[in-house]
């Protein structure tokens, strides 16, 4: 194979990972936007523990919420399927210390954060329900 070959088989592979890439990154911020978080009154959640899932392309989790008179006791994160946003499971001790999913996300993990605060707040909508 000529040099000349190899260079354009080159540019055309780093073309398809390019835009592959781009692909994902245009799935995965759509996904991010659809992600649910249902508003919930804390003073109406009852007594019990919670589960609750929220997944896009790249990032998944899941869940348990313990709430006892109308505050969140504690947050597990039972599955967390992320990239390099490791660094989001602290939002939980947040959003445990401000009794609300709706905290600000964790710097440079915001993905993560997204699908952590979305199942998070499904989980609690839960207790509303029953």
């Amino acid at each position: 194979m000529s040099r000349n070959s190899v260079l354009a088989a080159g540019a055309a592979l780093l073309c398809t990972v390019l835009l592959s890439s781009c692909s994902v990154t245009k799935k995965m911020q759509e996904q991010l936007k659809e992600l649910p978080f249902p508003a919930v009154d804390m003073a109406h959640v009852k007594d019990g523990t919670y589960t609750g899932t929220a997944e896009t392309l790249l990032v998944q989790a899941d869940v348990s919420v313990e709430i006892i008179g109308g505050h969140i006791r504690q947050i597990k994160i039972l599955r967390h399927i992320n990239g390099k946003g490791k660094k989001a499971e602290t939002i939980v001790n947040t959003m445990k210390a401000a009794n609300t999913w709706d905290v600000d996300c964790v710097s440079g993990a915001t993905a993560s954060s997204l699908v952590l605060k979305s199942a998070t707040a499904q989980a609690i909508a839960k207790g509303a329900a029953e």
